[in-house]
């Protein structure tokens, strides 16, 4: 992974520019999930399927064939906290019972933070600022789906987003990893 030290004086620059949006860093596994009539789908990286390990996300809370981008956690009751480790742990699940077992004790949560397909439209050309507005408008958000939100205090590790940016499928320098440490990352 590229890391790159940016100086301070220019994070500062980024973290005031109004072209960009901010988005917590969520600690999880990035997936994409897509919706075909009533046949529900998930890719880690590389394609690789995992869609039978979690089968609290097939009924997607949106009206219409969907491909949605985000991170799948685990959110912990107690401290509201995200665990990436139970996603992982659930991969290794090698029953249906064990898989029903852990939705049960440790559901997971796909939080949400870009549309890629709806009902048969390709938003991939779109500003982020749009397709947010699509994902706000077809998404109703429960205990297994929700939307990222923004955030105003830029502590902890935080991506930058372009407003105006367009979805691609590779790294790029319109989405930014801002770490504590001052380091910068392009990521997608």
């Amino acid at each position: 992974m590229f890391v790159a030290p940016m100086r301070l004086d220019t994070l500062k620059r980024l973290l005031d520019d109004n072209q960009y949006m901010y988005e917590p860093e969520i600690e999880g596994k990035r997936v994409i999930l897509t919706r075909t009539g009533i046949e529900t789908r998930l890719f880690f990286h590389k394609n690789n399927e995992v869609t039978r390990f979690y089968p609290e996300l097939h009924q997607v809370p949106v009206n219409g064939d969907v491909t949605l981008d985000g991170v799948l956690t685990h959110i912990v009751p107690e401290t509201g906290c995200y665990d990436k480790s139970i996603v992982l742990e659930r991969l290794r699940c090698g029953s249906r019972k064990q898989i029903e077992a852990a939705v049960r004790y440790r559901p997971v949560t796909f939080v949400i933070f870009d549309i890629i397909y709806f009902k048969g439209r390709d938003l991939r050309n779109l500003s982020l600022m749009k397709r947010k507005s699509v994902l706000q408008s077809v998404l109703k958000e429960n205990r297994y789906f929700r939307r990222i939100s923004n955030v105003q205090d830029r502590t902890g590790n935080v991506v930058a987003k372009r407003k105006d940016s367009k979805y691609v499928g590779r790294r790029s320098h319109d989405w930014i990893l801002l770490t504590n440490d001052g380091t910068v990352e392009t990521i997608k």
